[in-house]
């Protein structure tokens, strides 16, 4: 469970980078050159400039990330971060579509499982775990949780939990308040929350969860400062949540979507399709791209940076949604249409 809380709060920061984007002695937000260093996040783009990810840099020894060209499939690679969204660097030192399906998902060979092929194998197509017992919700299929190192059926979202978090779906927890299994970031101001010192996810946003145990409005969160004042250079946390600092004008700016809408949307889609949090969580294999990936592209077409490398890595993932909910609406229709022929039929033959 603490490792899908982390991947969780990592979800959260990545929605918030339009705000909070990160660089070297941040100042305000801007969109970096290719070579200028930056600061990575799970969807390799970070700050950089349209067509450029977030990647280590081949000439510095130490660890340092700089706006690269991607490493396309198939081209070598010295680690996962100067790969095109979707690939990882594989033991041969080359760019693949590997590591996206979790245990009892579709693969075709060990190397398309996650978890590695210490523990997992693909056998008859599926990855299967080699161990009769687990240790993480992650060796379990989707809609299943380790419990006392077996897995059972994990409970579903607004189902009964009785205080215990352990057998919730993924990323979802049990409320105190409710005893049911919840969405993360959903409790209210005064509902009661479980303290941690690590991880503050139950809260809603700009709340956080004291030792009391009760969310309570948080005491970091600053309003906007200096929104219409030219006079002092704005930095980029001294906005507040849903703006954001702008280099050019020096003034803090309205955002272009609601970051905690689409993280929302985003882990709803994750607990409804049951998906895993896989290594390659955005291959264009696994089970989050198949199902939610529209949700980031439509966010990323936001993206103040006009960064179009996302949307064309995945260009048809948005278009397959498009054609399968018209798919769907076009056999409601046929149907409708077959059953009034029918009737019509009946009515002439009567």
């Amino acid at each position: 469970m603490r490792i899908i809380i982390i991947f969780l709060i990592i979800i959260l920061k990545l929605n918030n980078f339009l705000i909070n984007c990160q660089q070297i002695e941040p100042k305000c937000f801007k969109c970096l050159k290719e070579g200028e260093e930056c600061v990575t996040d799970g969807f390799k783009i970070g700050s950089c400039s349209d067509g450029l990810i977030c990647g280590s840099d081949p000439n510095n020894e130490f660890e340092k990330y700089v706006c690269i060209q991607p490493k396309r499939y198939g081209e070598s690679c010295v680690d996962s971060s100067v790969c095109d969204i979707g690939l990882l660097c594989s033991e041969a030192n080359q760019c693949d579509n590997i590591r996206f399906s979790s245990v009892g998902e579709q693969c075709s060979r060990d190397q398309d499982c996650s978890l590695g092929v210490d523990k997992v194998s693909c056998i008859d197509g599926f990855c299967k775990l080699k161990s009769n017992t687990c240790t993480s919700d992650n060796e379990c299929q989707g809609g299943f949780a380790c419990v006392d190192s077996q897995c059972v059926y994990s409970i579903q979202l607004n189902q009964s939990c009785s205080g215990s978090d352990v057998a919730c779906d993924t990323l979802a927890f049990c409320s105190e308040s409710t005893q049911l299994c919840s969405l993360p970031y959903s409790l209210d101001l005064n509902e009661t929350c479980t303290f941690n010192d690590d991880f503050d996810y139950q809260c809603k946003p700009n709340l956080t969860c004291s030792k009391k145990g009760t969310c309570i409005e948080s005491l970091n969160d600053s309003n906007s400062i200096n929104e219409n004042n030219s006079e002092k250079q704005c930095s980029i946390n001294s906005c507040g949540i849903g703006k954001y600092c702008d280099c050019n004008s020096g003034n803090c700016l309205n955002d272009t979507y609601d970051h905690f809408e689409h993280l929302t949307r985003k882990t709803e889609c994750i607990i409804r399709n049951r998906c895993r949090m896989v290594e390659n969580f955005y291959s264009r294999s696994s089970c989050f791209t198949k199902h939610c990936k529209y949700i980031d592209i439509e966010i990323q077409k936001k993206n103040p940076c006009k960064n179009t490398i996302f949307t064309v890595t995945y260009r048809d993932i948005d278009e397959q949604q498009y054609q399968s909910s018209n798919s769907l609406k076009l056999s409601i229709i046929s149907l409708t249409l077959l059953l009034l022929l029918s009737l019509v039929e009946i009515i002439i033959l009567y």
